[in-house]
């Protein structure tokens, strides 16, 4: 038989939903499945674990949950995701790019493997794409070589020179 979850779940808004799913997938961080419910039956949706207040065994009693919390003005608020100093390298040869990654991480930084909304520092070598730095600058992403980067690591500081 198909998997189902019935859970009571708190969006990135503060509203607390009961939610029916079958044909459940998941990892680590997200359940997806096919929405059993009426107003978006059949429709494929993805929630946050993290977000999942608790989980039922059928729906009423989700729904009574649900009522009892809104009566008293209770729920559970998700945990905020921890803030990250994620860092992007680019135009390296392998070993020294492997190199500058090891620095990052040893300094707490979660290193990437392309530019994203998230990342806070693009770090390029001597064949660096022109595309991506463009994309870096547009996001307003900040731009350091390697030597900056370096000093970077030991100050702190972006704008010391070196």
């Amino acid at each position: 038989m198909d998997r189902q979850l019935c859970f009571v779940y708190i969006n990135s808004r503060d509203v607390v939903s009961v939610q029916f799913i079958a044909s459940v997938s998941e990892n680590d961080e997200y359940l997806q499945g096919i929405n059993l419910l009426t107003h978006d039956e059949g429709r494929l949706k993805t929630f946050r674990k993290d977000r999942v207040i608790e989980y039922f065994e059928d729906l009423d009693e989700a729904v009574q949950f649900t009522n009892d919390i809104a009566k008293i003005g209770e729920f559970a608020v998700s945990k905020p995701r921890p803030e990250t100093f994620d860092v992007h390298f680019t135009g390296f040869k392998k070993e020294l790019k492997a190199e500058l990654e090891t620095l990052a991480s040893d300094a707490g930084m979660e290193v990437r493997k392309s530019v994203t909304k998230n990342l806070k520092l693009l770090c390029y070598g001597y064949n660096a794409s022109q595309l991506k730095m463009d994309k870096a600058r547009s996001m307003g992403i900040i731009i350091l070589n390697e030597n900056k980067f370096k000093g970077f690591l030991e100050t702190g500081d972006f704008t010391d020179s070196i």
